[in-house]
């Protein structure tokens, strides 16, 4: 289970109502200005002025400078990389879609430990009675591992059994735990941590659709927070109750739909042989 950084910015544009996509039916000029869609003929002159186009197959985003009927053709104040060709793809947004990737960003924190990234650590084996420290790697910096399992190889048999007796302590700022393991096992550590960043349009996070829209519910509200602060005192007053409707949904659906906890998962022992 994945879902992209492009189809977690189409949940967060459904709740946002924030964008107008197509594909454009000619050239735009050689100065690399320009895109032109006849199907955005539709709107007003100067509708999508101080927009954001954005290119998403490229991707680049431009500030709109101003737009035009009958022919349908957009001007950008700064130039993109390429002349934008016919039936390329584009999308105009009044949220630049970079703010829109840190809100979802911000919101994936948001969402642990509701929402996690599962880890497995095979790093480490058994050091004997003669040596009980062990360093917690460092894949669980967010916090100290859920499931502690010993995995033995006799001949060209794999066995598994689950192992209670740890100390899971932080010393000097160090996690170590403190455990009895024999020389013939390898240590299998399970817990969770944050979710993925998303990075690039197909970069993904471990989530459902489902759980995606949850989060982009926290996105939205982060966005009109931030919308708070760069309007007059009567906008600034709508959006933060937007926010505060999105924030409360958000709260009482990531508690809803969480994961399980780690202690109740089944292992898939194929994944680990």
């Amino acid at each position: 289970m994945s879902v992209s950084l492009t189809n977690f910015r189409a949940k967060l544009n459904n709740i946002l109502g924030d964008v107008v996509s197509g594909t454009t039916s000619a050239n735009g000029n050689t100065e690399k200005t320009t895109l032109q869609d006849t199907e955005l003929a539709k709107y007003s002159d100067h509708f999508f002025a101080e927009h954001i186009a954005f290119l998403p197959g490229v991707p680049e985003a431009r500030a709109v400078e101003d737009s035009w009927q009958p022919e349908g053709i957009v001007q950008v104040y700064k130039p993109f990389t390429s002349q934008v060709a016919i039936s390329t793809p584009y999308e105009f947004h009044k949220y630049h879609p970079d703010d829109k990737k840190a809100a979802i960003n911000n919101a994936l924190l948001s969402a642990y430990p509701y929402f996690y990234k599962r880890i497995e650590d095979v790093t480490l084996t058994g050091k004997g009675a003669a040596d009980t420290e062990y360093a917690v790697p460092a894949a669980f910096a967010d916090g100290f591992p859920d499931q502690v399992w010993l995995k033995k190889i006799t001949g060209s048999e794999i066995s598994f059994e689950e192992f209670f007796n740890v100390d899971f302590k932080t010393i000097a700022g160090s996690k170590k735990f403190y455990a009895n393991i024999s020389t013939d096992y390898t240590i299998l550590l399970i817990g969770k941590t944050w979710l993925t960043s998303l990075t690039t349009e197909a970069s993904a996070t471990e989530l459902t659709d489902e759980q995606a829209a949850i989060v982009c519910l926290k996105a939205a509200a982060n966005l009109w927070r931030q919308k708070t602060t760069v309007v007059d005192a009567e906008d600034s007053g709508r959006f933060d109750t937007l926010a505060d409707q999105k924030d409360l949904e958000f709260e009482r659906l990531v508690r809803l739909r969480a994961m399980p906890e780690i202690s109740h998962f089944s292992m898939d022992w194929s994944t680990l042989e």
